[in-house]
């Protein structure tokens, strides 16, 4: 009995669970759709004409229908979502092209997607319109001819045909119309052409147009060319075309100086004119009048031009006017382009025997310089001349050769104890002014110097010195970094002090460039931070009351720092890689007395005078140096 009980149980349990799992699937979102062509159908057809349905939704769950491509604004779906079973009205535009148009309907719910239908609407009857089918006659004096077309079947085209129907030509076409024009008729009959409108996409079907032009009963006289080409400025013979109805028709040549132009030649049918060369650098015009004793009211009327003698030009490549040589020299070639049978090129200007040419040939000029040794810009004047073309024309250019200037810093001290930077970009001087500087006068140099006085050699001082701003000014720092000289015309007012770097015109805290006495030899070193510090040492020691000229260079491209001392190598060391700055931007600044240690403070400082102190933006050659040394001595 209880085994029986057991055996029971088991079996309702089965169907219990069963149960449950049919429950369980019946439980599944679904959507059904009924349309009138049946039930879930995955596309349906309708005409083009406008369409209004309604369809059934059968769904045990909320619903929302989305339309592919949502742009497809002929078909609108209402309501477009809903719970449950409902009535849906989907309608449809008439479609007017003559293409097949369709669209997606997406029924979600949520974001399952439960089923799709495609509905596609059939294509519009394509047509083709011509407006107006039978168009005016054109009149026989010329005229032109719209036809408006419209078609729903795409691109449509048309093409002029018949025979004898070169009268007609098209003038303009956009997408609704086309236009025609024809020139004036010489024929006693009506002309007539024909127009046949096409379709790309349906060649089958196309429009017929029959354009007439009345025929010509006035007296006419027609000229081919209507406007006749130039003649040459060298001369020549031209021929008119004559189509005319008039039997005793005549031409005159008219205009102010048109003894240029003669009839050579007339026929019933074409007449010749021959000018003469033209010696002027002006266009000959003249004016050729028909008439008619037959028909007094009767005048046709052409011009008739001669080109101007060809101008001269000169074209010169490149065009970088003035022109520009370096300070170190070279050569600067120009390519001439010209008309010209022959050409010259003449230097002058005042003190201009820097410049010599150096190679011509029939289509350049090479010009050298050697390097300037001096401050000074040169200048030269080029003028090219072509005598025997035209002893009028003259091309004038001027070349230039940079002189040595210091372009990054250039101080000059003032009599009233202050200092101003007179490179071309003149950057501010700081005075920090007090009882350790002034400026005093050096006869033997014919400038004023600034005179450094602190009480200690090598000490920090907050005052006595002048500070030169580079901060944030990336201009100037690239200027820096590719390469750079420095300059300065210096004497020591003190007693040496050994174990300790004595710095005059620096930038130089944890980075940057600038010169030093050694602490370890006192000699005087050119030190820039080039992937770390590279020593240029002299071997010059100065002496107490002595002006030394004293020269750094920096030659990146090289890979060396030099030093000189009055105009000669004293020392060089290898310096390859890249520049480095000072490691804080408050330290940005060149100082003239010492070494930026903070905004406003200096260490190392300088006892005695300085003269000059320059900064160039490129590395100066031994020749440039030594220039530099004779000018603060002449």
């Amino acid at each position: 009995m209880n085994r029986h009980l057991t055996l029971l149980a088991a079996v309702a349990m089965s169907l219990f669970s069963i149960s449950c799992d049919k429950d369980d699937t019946q439980s599944d979102p679904f959507i059904s759709i009924t349309t009138p062509s049946g039930v879930n159908p995955t596309s349906i057809t309708i005409e083009a004409t406008a369409y209004s349905q309604d369809f059934t939704i059968n769904s045990n769950a909320a619903w929302r229908i989305e339309k592919q491509p949502a742009t497809a604004n002929w078909l609108t779906i209402s309501p477009s979502e809903g719970s449950g079973d409902a009535t849906i009205k989907v309608s449809a535009l008439a479609n007017e092209q003559a293409t097949r148009i369709q669209a997606m309907l997406i029924f979600y719910s949520g974001d399952t997607k439960l089923n799709a239908l495609t509905i596609i609407q059939n294509p519009a009857n394509a047509y083709l319109n011509v407006d107006p089918a039978q168009p005016d006659t054109i009149p026989a004096d010329s005229g032109d001819l719209v036809l408006n077309v419209s078609t729903n079947a795409g691109t449509w085209d048309a093409q002029i045909t018949g025979e004898n129907s070169e009268w007609l030509t098209e003038k303009e076409r956009t997408e609704t119309s086309i236009t025609f024009t024809a020139a004036k008729s010489s024929s006693p009959t009506d002309l007539t052409a024909k127009v046949v409108f096409s379709l790309a996409s349906n060649p089958n079907l196309t429009q017929e147009v029959e354009v007439v032009q009345e025929a010509q009963n006035a007296a006419f006289l027609i000229i081919d060319p209507t406007t006749p080409a130039n003649i040459p400025m060298g001369g020549g013979d031209i021929t008119l075309n004559i189509n005319t109805n008039i039997s005793d028709w005549d031409a005159a040549i008219s205009g102010e100086n048109s003894e240029w132009l003669t009839e050579k030649e007339r026929t019933e049918t074409s007449i010749t004119f021959t000018a003469a060369a033209n010696p002027n650098n002006a266009e000959q015009t003249a004016t050729i009048t028909f008439t008619s004793k037959e028909h007094p009211d009767f005048e046709e009327t052409v011009t008739i031009k001669q080109n101007a003698k060809e101008a001269i030009y000169m074209d010169l490549t490149p065009e970088e006017e003035p022109y520009v040589i370096t300070i170190d020299g070279g050569d600067l070639r120009l390519i001439v382009g010209t008309n010209a049978t022959s050409w010259d090129a003449v230097i002058s200007g005042e003190n201009s025997e820097w410049l010599t040419e150096k190679e011509r040939t029939e289509t350049s000029i090479t010009f050298t310089a050697d390097a300037n040794l001096t401050p000074d810009q040169l200048s030269a004047t080029i003028t090219f001349t072509t005598t025997e073309d035209d002893p009028d024309f003259e091309k004038v250019i001027t070349i230039n050769q940079e002189g040595l200037i210091a372009d990054l810093l250039d101080i000059q001290f003032q009599e009233d104890g202050t200092a101003i930077d007179i490179s071309p970009i003149h950057r501010n001087v700081e005075t920090f002014e007090g009882p350790n500087f002034s400026t005093v006068y050096l006869d033997s140099y014919k400038r004023y110097a600034g005179r450094f006085s602190p009480a200690e050699l090598a000490t920090s001082i907050s005052n006595g010195f002048l500070k030169v701003d580079y901060k944030g000014d990336e201009a100037y720092k690239n200027a820096i970094a590719d390469g750079h000289s420095m300059e300065m015309l210096i004497m020591l007012n003190s007693d040496l002090k050994i174990g300790s770097e004595v710095k005059m015109f620096s930038s130089m805290q944890s980075g940057g460039t600038g010169f030093l006495l050694s602490k370890e030899t006192n000699e005087f070193t050119f030190l820039p931070n080039i992937g770390g510090w590279k020593w240029c040492y002299s071997g010059v020691v100065p002496q107490k009351g002595v002006y030394y000229h004293v020269v750094g260079v920096w030659n990146k491209d090289a890979g060396k720092a030099y030093i000189y001392i009055n105009g000669e190598l004293k020392g060089e060391t290898d310096a390859s890689g890249d520049f480095s700055f000072p490691a804080t931007d408050t330290c940005h600044w060149f100082c003239i007395g010492g070494d930026p240690s903070s905004e406003t403070g200096t260490e190392n400082c300088w006892i005695g005078d300085i003269g000059i102190a320059r900064i160039y933006d490129k590395p100066l050659s031994d020749k440039q140096v030594a220039a530099l040394y004779d000018m603060i001595n002449e």
